[in-house]
């Protein structure tokens, strides 16, 4: 009984905590309900429209509604677009330019260069690449009442519009670019104003004028015309907008980092120009555009004129050569012209073959006419330093020293001279000789040795008369004479004698005073070529620095104008 009693004790004791505890809960839980509550009214008074009974939903299905709210906007706005489209394309003729039959269609032109050069002189040319933009209106494309927003179209929209035909008649070759897509932008206005920009690289001819190269400015025009509709059906103009800060802007704009290897650009020396050409096909509206590039001196003065210059200063150095070192200066002078014959050759290779005469032109020439005058002040060294020789005058009969005498024969008939003695001596048999008689030829008979001569008469030692007439009969005193020692020549020998006749002829010239002296030639080009040289250079620079100067200010009024 008692334990009964305990327990329901126990239970109401728990029961009263319990119902306490899940007082308190429900008032929180209330409390909670009634924020989101409150939150909830007011974002979706804030979402539904004017007049509409506020469901109450919860707050996350509140959060998929917005979800497909904004979901259905975008597909109800593509389904709305894609049915402009349909509605304006649907009578739509893109063989026919706007406005047929009435007013010529105004397309205005606006480019934005990326871009500039190379600039080539030797195909006379230039590449620029940029963003071409035109602008016109088609009123068949007027969609104001349907929608309030610019429509920005693929590129494969351009298949089903009217498009101007415009192209570039100087150009030497031209392309769109299309990576990785075509770069192409086209976006059509409620007016029916249409915008279609695309990025091309054009290169254009670009004629020079290479008379003051490499103090020239060149002005290289990039042209635009219309190629099948005339001034009757299409119009080409420079569009000049307005920018936000109130400016007009210019319809060419240049990026500013554009930087050219030979040439400085100036962005405010571009000028536009509006014409018309007439044609036999009609009468096109064309537009051009006129940059101004001027050549940068620097790179030329250290490949061409530097060089140059000392090319002709190392001619110099042949003056102070001695003239008898004649391989030292012709080494010296011929490898000069031919440095700088190759150095005209080799700088004119890269420029077209103009019959103009350039500026380098006539400093190369006038430096080629100094190493040639090196070369030409050599060669008067040497012909003024050769010694010349003029004949000695003749000397009288009575001054010359005669020669001593000889008696003898040549050395040739000495031989048959010994087959046809005859001699008279006990100690010696017809036709012999001593041994001394193999003696060389005699040249002198002593007539103080006895006075007895070799005679011509023909006798032989028996005293009758010899055979032959020329035998000569040698007494016993001559004998001796004949065979005792004598000096002889030797045979005669070639080179001594060629010797002998050159120094004969040396010794009837004697030399002539030269007319000019040498040394005072070398004094002269010393001081003569290094100061004609420099008075040159001098009137050279100022020339035609003065003149690009005064072009450029010509330049600049006519911009300013």
């Amino acid at each position: 009984m008692t334990s009964h009693l305990l327990l329901a004790l126990l239970l109401a004791a728990a029961s009263h905590v319990t119902d306490v505890s899940a007082y308190e809960s429900e008032a929180h839980r209330r409390r909670q309900e009634r924020m989101v509550s409150r939150a909830r009214r007011e974002v979706i008074s804030e979402y539904s429209p004017p007049g509409q009974t506020v469901v109450d939903t919860t707050y996350r299905n509140l959060e998929l509604e917005a979800e497909n709210k904004a979901e259905f906007d975008r597909k109800m706005k593509m389904y709305q677009t894609s049915k402009i489209l349909g509605e304006l394309l649907e009578d739509y003729d893109s063989r026919l330019r706007p406005s047929f039959g009435g007013d010529p269609v105004q397309v205005d032109v606006t480019i934005h260069v990326d871009s500039l050069g190379p600039i080539s002189e030797t195909d006379m040319s230039f590449r620029v690449d940029f963003a071409f933009r035109q602008y016109w209106q088609d009123s068949r494309l007027n969609f104001a009442e349907k929608s309030s927003e610019s429509i920005t179209l693929s590129h494969e929209f351009l298949h089903k519009i009217w498009l101007p035909d415009t192209y570039f008649p100087e150009s030497l070759s031209a392309n769109k670019h299309s990576v990785m897509v075509p770069n192409i932008l086209l976006r059509l206005s409620p007016d029916g104003n249409i915008l279609y920009s695309c990025r091309v690289t054009v290169v254009s001819k670009c004629p020079m004028d290479l008379e003051y190269f490499p103090l020239d400015t060149q002005k290289c025009s990039l042209m635009i015309e219309a190629y099948g509709y005339t001034v009757n059906d299409l119009t080409l103009n420079w569009q000049m907008k307005n920018g936000s800060d109130g400016t007009i802007q210019e319809p060419v704009q240049v990026a500013q980092a554009i930087e050219l290897s030979q040439f400085k650009y100036e962005p405010k020396s571009i000028k536009v120009e509006n014409f018309t050409l007439s044609f036999s096909t009609g009468n096109f509206s064309d537009l051009m555009v006129t940059f101004e590039f001027q050549r940068t001196l620097l790179y030329f003065v250290l490949q061409s004129y530097v060089p140059a210059t000392l090319i002709v200063t190392l001619s110099w150095v042949s003056f102070w050569v001695d003239p008898r070192s004649i391989p030292a200066r012709a080494s010296l002078a011929i490898t000069t012209v031919l440095t700088m014959i190759t150095l005209m050759g080799a700088t004119n290779s890269n420029l077209p073959r103009v019959s103009s005469i350039k500026a380098l032109d006539i400093y190369f020439g006038i430096c080629f006419l100094y190493v040639f005058g090196a070369l030409v002040e050599f060669a008067l060294v040497c012909y003024f330093n050769k010694p010349r020789y003029q004949p000695k005058p003749p000397v009288p009969p009575h001054e010359r020293n005669p020669e001593p005498s000889s008696i003898g024969v040549p050395w040739r008939r000495e031989m048959r001279m010994k087959n046809s003695l005859v001699v008279e001596s006990p100690n010696y048999t017809q036709n012999e000789f001593p041994p001394t008689s193999t003696s060389p030829l005699l040249r002198k008979v002593n007539s103080a040795a006895g006075s007895e001569m070799m005679t011509h008469t023909p006798l032989t030692p028996s005293g009758s008369t010899a055979r032959n007439p020329f035998e000569l009969q040698l007494t016993p005193t001559v004998i001796p004479m004949l065979y005792q020692p004598v000096e002889s020549d030797p045979p005669p020998d070639p080179q001594r004698a060629s010797q002998r006749k050159r120094k004969s002829k040396r010794r009837r010239h004697v030399p002539r005073q030269r007319s000019i002296e040498v040394s005072r030639i070398d004094l002269y080009s010393r001081i003569m070529f290094p100061l004609t040289y420099i008075m040159i250079c001098i009137i050279y620079w100022m020339v035609y620095i003065g003149v690009t100067g005064l072009e450029a200010a010509q330049n600049s009024q006519e911009q300013e104008g």
